[in-house]
């Protein structure tokens, strides 16, 4: 029986030989007005940089990152880090980022990227299966869609879109802001007075800071507590909320399944 376990547990180790294979690519973005990342499970880093310093922003994508594989042998398990491919197509402004697998190396390798760096105006869409999401200093707009991850939003964005089944979302910047979370909580800022805001959560908490109360319709529908305190709004109260200020040409439109906390930027 010993024996038989020892040759099981070779065996085991012989199917277990691991390797990388690191990559670093520049694509030229001339002509580029928007950027779509659509990799496989990974999580991902965005940072954009400022333009009016081309010698620390060049007009291009750079991309780092390594495929993490596994195989029979050391040289097998090598030779399967070089079998995927990141690839980049660009059709009428639109550039994607996408990744390549063939079938025989399915299930067998992984990819994780070290970072994404643009020039902060593109526009930037994102998508993965599994993994964490962290955007900066992008001014475009942005949107990003995961199944299974956290999301950390943080620039001047024009707009900011987010789509999560499961995780949790925080979001800070100026511009419309429309964010969708089926089950994990919100925390949003807004830096720069008001914009349209939708934030549905109904399997979490919200927190929404406002840069500015006025010309506001709010509107908030949760089980849990809601608590706004503002210098237009002051509330306490479960289920449903709704208010005024000014005109109310802002909407801001809360749908949570916990608590909501509502309060103007300390700033």
């Amino acid at each position: 029986m010993r024996r038989w376990l020892f040759g099981l547990l070779l065996a085991g180790c012989s199917l277990g030989a691991r390797a990388q294979g690191a990559f670093e690519v520049e694509r030229d973005l001339s002509g580029v007005q928007a950027l779509s990342v659509d990799l496989p499970s990974t999580p991902i880093a965005v940072r954009g940089c400022d333009r009016v310093v081309p010698e620390s922003c060049p007009e291009a994508l750079l991309v780092q990152g390594r495929w993490h594989a596994t195989g029979g042998t050391p040289s097998e398990a090598r030779r399967n880090a070089t079998r995927p491919s990141v690839d980049f197509e660009t059709f009428e402004g639109l550039m994607r980022m996408s990744a390549t697998v063939p079938l025989e190396v399915e299930g067998l390798v992984d990819l994780e990227l070290d970072g994404v760096g643009l020039p902060s105006d593109v526009d930037l869409e994102v998508r993965t299966s599994l993994g964490d999401v962290e955007v900066r200093a992008m001014t475009g707009s942005v949107l990003v869609d995961v199944e299974v991850g956290d999301v950390d939003i943080q620039g001047e964005m024009r707009s900011t879109g987010v789509h999560v089944d499961e995780g949790q979302v925080l979001v800070e910047g100026p511009g419309a802001m429309d964010i969708r979370v089926e089950r994990g909580g919100v925390r949003a800022e807004h830096t720069a007075g008001a914009d349209e805001t939708t934030i549905l959560a109904p399997g979490g908490d919200v927190e929404l800071v406002l840069g500015d109360d006025a010309d506001v319709d709010l509107r908030i529908e949760s089980p849990g507590r809601i608590r706004v305190q503002t210098d237009a709004f002051s509330a306490a109260t479960t289920g449903l909320y709704r208010a005024r200020s000014g005109t109310g040409a802002t909407r801001v439109e809360i749908r949570a399944g916990g608590d909501v906390s509502v309060r103007l930027s300390a700033l």
